[in-house]
């Protein structure tokens, strides 16, 4: 599948907006994430720019929750191990409820 493809897929399948994003992960868009839509025209639009990537808005835009680690980072890391366990748990609790 080809980045138009995949940006479809999410939108018209997944019910998840997406927006374009330039090779170096900033917004295509005057408003960025504000932007992310599901309307397929638009995102054909987009999409059309094989240049694009695929940029998803997080938290109740798209149902989606990030929590970025940096593994470079070796301070800590113990705590932030342990911080994505609990997330991961709670995470898995919430489904089976």
């Amino acid at each position: 599948m080809n980045t138009l493809e995949i940006a479809l897929d999410l939108a018209a399948n997944r019910g998840i907006p997406v927006f374009p994003c330039k090779p170096d992960k900033t917004p295509a868009t005057p408003h960025g994430f504000k932007d992310a839509t599901t309307d397929l025209a638009q995102i054909e639009a987009w999409f059309s720019d094989r240049e694009a990537l695929i940029g998803v808005p997080t938290g109740t835009a798209s149902g989606l929750n990030v929590l970025d680690v940096a593994p470079r980072v070796t301070t800590g890391t113990r705590s932030t191990s342990r911080t994505c366990s609990a997330a991961a748990s709670t995470r898995r609790d919430a489904a089976t409820t």
